[in-house]
């Protein structure tokens, strides 16, 4: 059976492939486009598993902690996980956050059946691989459809107060997770349960280890067997974290709450004003547009906050940009170094080298010795350097 995809659906496909990148878009290809076949728009728990594959069914159960499985045969295979999955629903709600529940809410109350693009594919691919929703088109429009078994016990799970905060808290813990990994790259487990304190006061730990194991089984984050918490771009989490361990003395950024939920947007930018003389200034050097100039400073950002060096950024500038003239190339080389020393790093633990330089010096004031006395100079006392003011008023003044 083939079908042919409408030019606004091509659309939406492309638009998927350049938020997630063309290798996620390829596992989701695997994972749940094989799966988009003519469906009903009423779906049994059985007819939606009935669909898959053997291994995609197991790969469901593990999803859903369902254990010792691994000998059924396909049919004892389907009973087992649509018994878990319905008497365990709440269960499995209580560690999701908002996005995700508010899809199954959605369905729910339109009798299991939800048009696709009342979803992004993030949040649809990770209820497809828990089973809770199933993919295919319908009357020629690609849908999503939840079981029928599951309806009743979404509508009661919605009119769950107790429930419904849970999910909210969850979604603000795994936010500020999201933003935090953002700007630091890689986090001790422990680390960010400390930093989460400043924004939300005390957690109760097994629902927030609940909702992070949840949140990285759904790619929102790395989360090791180490109880390493990670970026999903970092690569080398144990480097970076050795980079981290190598500063001990600097603290991680303190960004304030609102920085951070915007910081936990898939396709979130910092942009201040190093960013933004940047753009001018590409823009002008090069000839860019306005688009193009905030792209390639999008680009240059997301570089210099993941630790590629000065030197390389401009070399690979200069062959996007394809310059020629020196004065150009001198122009760029110049344009990209407050860039570059205003943006923030993982490796600096969320801070910019102009604010690790800023703290430094501060340090430096704060630790001056009185060569005459031979002890630290406190911020009331007579400044070291003869000046006759109070030292907090001259050198050690920041």
């Amino acid at each position: 059976m083939s079908f042919k995809l409408s030019d606004r659906e091509m659309e939406q496909i492309a638009q998927w492939v350049d938020d997630m990148g063309e290798d996620a878009f390829e596992a989701a290809l695997r994972k749940g486009f094989k799966r988009w076949q003519k469906i009903e728009a009423r779906l049994s728990f059985e007819e939606g598993l009935s669909r898959l594959t053997k291994q995609d069914i197991h790969g469901i159960a593990r999803r859903l902690g369902l254990a010792k499985v691994s000998a059924l045969r396909k049919e004892a295979l389907i009973d087992a996980v649509i018994e878990h999955a319905v008497g365990q629903l709440d269960s499995f709600v209580a560690t999701m956050d908002e996005d995700r529940f508010r899809v199954l809410e959605s369905a729910a109350k339109n009798d299991g059946l939800l048009m696709l693009d009342q979803a992004d594919m993030e949040t649809a691919i990770t209820l497809m691989d828990m089973g809770l929703v199933y993919s295919g088109k319908h009357d020629d429009i690609p849908v999503l459809v939840m079981p029928q078994e599951l309806i009743e016990p979404v509508v009661r799970a919605a009119g769950n107060a107790a429930l419904r905060e849970r999910i909210r808290r969850n979604t603000e813990q795994v936010k500020l997770v999201r933003g935090m990994l953002h700007f630091y790259g890689v986090m001790e487990l422990e680390e960010a349960v400390q930093l989460l304190l400043r924004y939300i006061g005390l957690p109760n730990e097994f629902e927030l280890i609940e909702a992070l194991i949840e949140a990285s089984n759904a790619d929102y984050f790395q989360l090791t067997g180490d109880a390493i918490l990670a970026d999903m771009d970092v690569e080398d989490w144990e480097r970076l974290l050795a980079e981290h361990r190598m500063r001990q003395d600097l603290p991680f950024f303190p960004f304030d709450k609102k920085e951070l939920i915007r910081a936990a947007a898939p396709d979130y930018i910092h942009r201040n004003t190093a960013y933004d003389n940047f753009r001018k200034q590409i823009r002008r050097i090069a000839g860019l547009n306005g688009p193009q100039a905030e792209q390639l400073a999008d680009e240059v950002s997301i570089m210099i906050l993941q630790g590629r060096n000065y030197n390389d950024i401009v070399i690979e500038l200069v062959e996007t940009l394809r310059l020629t003239r020196m004065d150009q190339m001198q122009k760029l080389a110049e344009a990209a170094m407050p860039m570059f020393n205003g943006t923030k790093q993982w490796m600096l633990k969320g801070h910019a080298p102009n604010e690790v330089r800023a703290l430094q010096a501060v340090s430096s004031r704060q630790n001056v010795v009185d060569m005459r006395t031979r002890r630290k100079a406190g911020r009331n006392d007579p400044c070291p350097c003869g000046s006759g003011r109070k030292f907090k008023k001259c050198c050690g003044r920041s």
